[in-house]
């Protein structure tokens, strides 16, 4: 096959891989790894460590009236830092994905908004696990308590757009979900 040469792709009846025994490693309510032993479409058998989440994950990019973006400041065990991301996090499994983004917004920042619209939808782990992100866009912020959740939010911010990419460029904005919204924004993509 030559480099610039495409396979059919689309899925007509049975998928290209094909699973012959699941073994469960870990399952519990946040999520579950498998490992499983897959037949590839080139008849190779091979073992394929797959990770399912039960719960989408929401964020927004929630603008104000002067083009700012507000981040919310979370500590991170895993690489034991804090780091400025977006509100954002895991919607029930039959939540509203807009319900979601609104309860999470307001639950880490206390902030309603008045528009709430989904503008992706991906796979940060495509390769590896089912995890979908579901990023949204917020505008009409406004203020409607001072009580979110101190536990996980250490500290809110107004960032212009210059903040915004300066934070970017730092250590201090190492999200995946944040950096991809605020490379939307910054590449003016509609949002």
């Amino acid at each position: 096959m030559k480099d610039d040469e495409l396979l059919e792709t689309k899925l007509t009846g049975e998928p290209p891989w094909k699973l012959v025994k699941r073994t469960p490693l870990v399952e519990c309510p946040w999520l579950s790894h498998y490992a499983d032993q897959i037949i590839c479409s080139d008849k190779k058998e091979i073992e394929f460590h797959a990770i399912e989440y039960p719960m989408p994950v929401v964020g927004v990019l929630l603008i104000d009236d002067l083009n700012r973006v507000l981040l919310t400041k979370q500590y991170r065990y895993m690489v034991k830092s804090f780091d400025w991301e977006l509100p954002a996090g895991n919607a029930d499994p039959k939540e509203d994905l807009e319900a979601a983004c609104r309860r999470e917004t307001m639950e880490e920042t206390g902030y309603a908004m008045k528009e709430c619209r989904l503008i992706k939808t991906f796979y940060p782990q495509i390769g590896r696990s089912n995890h979908c992100f579901n990023l949204f866009v917020g505008t009409g912020p406004r203020k409607v308590s001072e009580d979110y959740d101190r536990g996980e939010t250490f500290g809110l911010k107004w960032f212009t757009m210059e903040e915004a990419k300066a934070l970017a460029e730092s250590d201090n904005c190492r999200d995946g979900f944040c950096l991809l919204a605020l490379s939307m924004w910054f590449a003016g993509l509609p949002i």
